[in-house]
């Protein structure tokens, strides 16, 4: 059931902070818990700890899995693709790529080749309809914070839920 749970969808132009934002948010909102929830004993125990508080608050991504695929598919670890400094480097030409065009083939260019070609061959939903069944699925959670909000239907199937 999605009825207790809440998002924050962030939306924002490429390379405007998105994903800074949402650690912020959750690093604020984790710290208000934690004040709240715990005393100077429980606070002591958890210096460090990010554990106590990931089944309350968590981020997710509609893109979590063209993320993981990618991060799979050229042996780079996921939480390095949100560097600016990956998104936007060129990928080597190799057995398995020729760069046959005057654009240079980015990881940021390759996750919207793979996103326009699922939503293609699928349905133009599938990310936001993936997320909402992770949200679902993960039944701890119940505030989600999406950094990567950009199209209209993605938000159209999270008020749809009833989250956003």
């Amino acid at each position: 059931m999605l009825q207790n749970k809440k998002i924050i969808a962030i939306h924002g132009f490429n390379g405007a902070g998105k994903d800074t934002v949402a650690a912020l948010i959750k690093m604020h909102l984790c710290n208000e818990l934690h004040s709240f929830k715990y005393d100077l004993k429980d606070a002591e125990k958890n210096i460090g700890n990010d554990a106590w508080h990931s089944d309350i608050i968590q981020v997710d991504r509609f893109a979590a899995p063209i993320k993981a695929f990618i991060s799979s598919f050229l042996g780079i670890p996921e939480q390095s693709l949100n560097l600016p400094e990956v998104k936007t480097k060129e990928l080597p030409q190799g057995t398995w790529y020729t760069n046959n065009s005057n654009e240079p083939l980015t990881i940021r260019t390759l996750h919207t080749l793979i996103g326009d070609g699922m939503k293609e061959v699928f349905n133009p939903d599938i990310f936001a309809r993936t997320l909402v069944d992770r949200l679902q699925q993960n039944s701890e959670a119940e505030l989600t914070i999406v950094p990567d909000l950009r199209f209209e239907n993605e938000l159209k199937v999270l008020r749809e839920t009833g989250i956003a």
